[in-house]
């Protein structure tokens, strides 16, 4: 993995090192700071008590109606009536999931949420503890308008005991040359 920040390779943690870590602290004045007691750090708390309510509907409140979605890097949700979809499948698929926030880091209207989810898979009955993070862009340093979500994805099947699903693969056709004699 290449640290963003420094551009350096590291080892990715994977989740039960990750789960281990303490909660992380930052202090003023340290670049971008955990925003304590701002507006920002209220809708961290509610975002994660959303999650952990069960009701896709409180967790969607925190998204603009326009919002954008991503996870691993995978194709873009838009708007909030397909996230309230998506959010609804997955937590049928966990139904008994907790969220908990390791941490956040807070620079104006962005946001890196870092968080380890715990639950079980409906189908399989196996347990999950699984770690990652968020990135959110925010209006009005309340509703997230856009979110890059990232996990470990093969851990997270591996775990639950189910198969990957095949990736998709699109084929995009180029555009036909055409020579021209002068």
């Amino acid at each position: 993995m290449t640290d963003v920040l420094s551009g350096q390779h590291r080892e990715r943690p994977n989740a039960a090192e990750y789960a281990r870590k303490p909660p992380l602290r930052f202090q003023q004045g340290d670049g971008p700071t955990a925003d304590p007691g701002g507006a920002a750090s209220g809708m961290v708390a509610g975002y994660t008590a959303a999650w952990n309510s069960g009701n896709s509907e409180s967790v969607v409140e925190f998204f603009t109606p326009n919002c954008e979605v991503s996870i691993n890097g995978g194709p873009v949700t838009r708007g909030a009536a397909n996230l309230a979809n998506l959010v609804e499948d997955f937590l049928d698929e966990v139904p008994n999931l907790s969220l908990v926030c390791d941490g956040c880091r807070i620079a104006g209207d962005q946001v890196a949420y870092l968080w380890t989810l715990t639950g079980h898979h409906v189908e399989t009955g196996k347990a999950l503890r699984f770690s990652g993070w968020s990135e959110w862009d925010l209006e009005d340093g309340t509703k997230i308008k856009c979110s890059r979500g990232w996990f470990n994805a093969s851990e997270y099947y591996r775990q639950a005991g189910i198969a990957a699903p095949k990736p998709r693969l699109t084929l995009v056709q180029a555009p036909s040359a055409t020579l021209e004699a002068n």
